[in-house]
C-alpha cells in the first residue's frame, strides 16, 4: 500500500511538473499573438466575399483546366484579354489541387488566399519581432491582420494576396540570410528567398519591385558574401516547374514571359514603357478611409519612437524603411499597367508595400514603450491597446461597407440565377454568343463540365454558338442564350421553333426542340 501511494505521489509530481513546463512555454506573448491571428480569421470569415469580381472567373477557369489536365494554355485559344490571367500560377495551381480533391466552387477557391493572408500576418510579426521584440511583433500582427485591404482581398479569388504573402516571405528570408552567421544557414535562407520571389512573381509580376531594394540592401552589407547566389537556383527551380507545367498543358517554352512582355497588345504603351506621375497611392494613404487609420497610427508611432530613440542605430530599421520606400517608388511611378490608364492603379496591387510598413510602425511603438518607466509603461500599453482596438473597429467598418457594396454589385448574379434555373431542367448543352457570359455561367453550372477549353472543342455544358467560320453549332434538344438585339435578322436571329424558357433583363434562354 505504501509503495502504491508513493507511486501515485510520483505520478502527481510528474503531472504537476509537466503542467508547469507547459505553463512556462505558453507565455502571454504567444497567447496574444494567437488571439490576433484567430481574430483576423474571424473577421475574414464573417465578411467573406467569394467570387464577386470579374477576374476570378478567369482564374477559376484556369485552375479547373489545370485540375483536369486540359491542354488549355494556348493564347490563340483563350485570347489575349484573359490569357495574362491564366499564368497567375501561385493562385491557380494550389486551387487546382483543391478543385481536384473537392470540386470547384467559391469556398474552395478562397481557402488558400485566406491561409496566405494569415501567413502574411505571421511574417509581419516576425519582421517586427526581430528588432522590437514580442510587443512589436504583436502590434505588427494586429496592423496586418485588420488592414482593410488585406481582409477584403483575402476572401476573393485574386492573386494579390498570394503575391503579398510570397513577396513578404522572400523579404523575411532575404533579411534572415543577410543576418545569418553560418554559411549553411545563409544559403538556406537565400534559397528560400529566391523560390519565394519567383512564386510572388507568378502571383503578380509587380513583385519585381523587390529586386532593386534587395540589390541595394546587399550592396550596403560588408563583407559581400557569395551565398546570396543561392537565391538563383531557388528562383530557377520555380521557373523550370512552370515551364514544365506549360509544356504539359499545351503551352510553348517561355510563353509566360512572352505573354507578360507583350500584354496590352494594340495601341497602348508596351509593357516596359509605362510610367505614371499622378501620385495615386499617396492620395490613398492620405485620403482613403481604408488607408487613413493606418497612416495616422503609423505616423503617431514613428513620432513617439523617434522621441524615444533620437537616432535609430540598428540597420534593420533602415532596411525596413528602404523596403517601404523602394516599393512605393515602383508602384507609384514605375509600375507597368499596359493598356490601362493611370487611374487603374488599384490599391490591392501595392499590398506588399505595407507589410514592412506594419513592422516599422510596430518597432517604433515598441521602442517608445521601452523608453518609459515601468509604471508609465503599463499605462502606455493600455493606450496602445486602445489605439489598436480603434484601428480594428475602423477597419471592420470599412470592410463591412465594402462587403455590402459588393453584395449589391456582385458580378455574375444573373448567370447564377440562370444556373439555378437550369439545375431543375434536363441536362443539355447551353449555347452562348458572348464569351463573358459563358465564363460566368460556366462557373455557376460547374467548371468540371464547362471550361474555355471545352467550349473551343464544342463539348461540355456551356458551348460557343458558332464555330470560327461562323457556322451554327446549335443542336436539337439544347438551350440557346440570347442577348437583347440578337433576335434581329441575321445569323443571330432566333428560330421560330425555339421556345422561350427563361428571361431576365436583356437575357433570354430558348429551348431548341429535340
Amino acid at each position: 500500500m505504501a509503495i502504491a501511494r508513493r507511486g501515485l505521489s510520483t505520478q502527481r509530481l510528474a503531472r504537476r511538473a509537466h503542467a508547469g513546463i507547459l505553463a512556462r512555454r505558453v507565455q502571454p506573448r504567444w497567447l496574444a499573438l494567437s488571439f490576433v491571428v484567430f481574430a483576423a480569421l474571424a473577421v475574414r470569415l464573417t465578411w467573406w466575399y467569394g467570387v464577386v469580381n470579374v477576374d476570378p472567373y478567369a482564374y477559376a477557369d484556369s485552375a479547373e483546366s489545370i485540375a483536369r489536365w486540359q491542354p488549355a494554355f494556348d493564347p490563340d485559344l483563350v485570347g489575349s484579354l484573359y490569357y495574362t490571367q491564366y499564368i497567375r500560377f501561385s493562385l491557380t495551381v494550389p486551387a487546382a489541387v483543391l478543385y481536384r480533391l473537392f470540386g470547384p466552387g467559391e469556398a474552395v477557391s478562397t481557402i488558400v488566399p485566406i491561409a496566405a493572408s494569415l501567413g502574411t500576418v505571421l511574417i509581419a510579426a516576425r519582421l517586427a519581432w526581430r528588432e522590437g521584440g514580442a510587443p512589436a511583433g504583436i502590434i505588427a500582427a494586429a496592423l496586418a491582420g485588420f488592414f482593410p485591404l488585406a481582409v477584403i482581398n483575402s476572401t476573393q479569388f485574386l492573386p494579390d494576396t498570394m503575391m503579398t504573402f510570397f513577396a513578404t516571405l522572400a523579404t523575411l528570408a532575404f533579411l534572415e540570410g543577410l543576418d545569418a552567421r553560418r554559411p549553411r544557414s545563409r544559403r538556406t535562407w537565400f534559397l528560400v528567398a529566391g523560390a519565394a520571389f519567383a512564386l510572388a512573381f507568378y502571383g503578380r509580376p509587380t513583385a519585381v519591385a523587390l529586386l532593386p531594394v534587395f540589390g541595394v540592401l546587399f550592396a550596403l552589407r560588408r563583407p559581400w558574401r557569395p551565398d546570396v547566389l543561392a537565391a538563383i537556383p531557388g528562383s530557377l527551380a520555380v521557373f523550370a516547374a512552370v515551364q514544365i507545367l506549360l509544356l504539359s498543358l499545351g503551352g510553348a517554352p517561355f510563353e509566360d514571359l512572352h505573354t507578360l512582355l507583350t500584354e496590352g497588345r494594340g495601341d497602348a504603351p508596351g509593357a516596359l514603357h509605362y510610367t505614371d506621375m499622378d501620385f495615386s497611392y499617396a492620395r490613398y494613404l492620405l485620403q482613403d478611409h481604408m488607408f487613413l487609420p493606418f497612416t495616422l497610427l503609423a505616423a503617431g508611432a514613428l513620432v513617439l519612437g523617434l522621441s524615444a530613440v533620437r537616432r535609430p542605430r540598428n540597420r534593420r530599421v533602415y532596411e525596413l524603411a528602404a523596403l517601404v520606400l523602394g516599393q512605393y517608388l515602383y508602384f507609384e511611378f514605375l509600375m507597368r499597367l499596359p493598356g490601362l490608364p493611370s487611374w487603374w492603379k488599384e490599391p490591392r496591387y501595392a499590398m506588399s508595400m505595407f507589410v514592412p510598413a506594419f513592422a516599422l510602425a510596430a518597432i517604433a511603438a515598441a521602442a517608445w514603450l521601452r523608453s518609459l518607466t515601468p509604471p508609465s509603461r503599463l499605462a502606455a500599453m493600455a493606450w496602445v491597446a486602445g489605439a489598436l482596438a480603434l484601428y480594428a473597429a475602423l477597419a471592420i467598418d470599412a470592410v463591412r461597407d465594402d462587403h455590402a457594396t459588393w453584395e449589391q454589385m456582385r458580378v455574375g448574379r444573373t448567370e447564377a440565377d440562370l444556373a439555378a434555373f437550369l439545375a431543375g431542367q434536363p441536362t443539355a448543352p447551353i449555347y452562348t454568343w458572348n464569351d463573358d457570359i459563358a465564363r460566368y455561367l460556366s462557373f455557376h453550372v460547374g467548371l468540371e463540365h464547362a471550361t474555355v477549353y471545352d467550349r473551343a472543342h464544342n463539348r461540355g455544358l456551356v458551348r460557343n454558338r458558332f464555330d470560327p467560320e461562323g457556322r451554327s453549332l446549335v443542336a436539337p434538344g439544347s438551350f440557346v442564350l440570347v442577348e437583347a438585339g440578337q433576335e434581329a435578322a441575321g445569323i443571330t436571329a432566333v428560330a421560330p421553333e425555339w421556345q422561350l424558357a427563361w428571361e431576365s433583363g436583356d437575357l433570354r434562354l430558348y429551348r431548341v426542340p429535340g
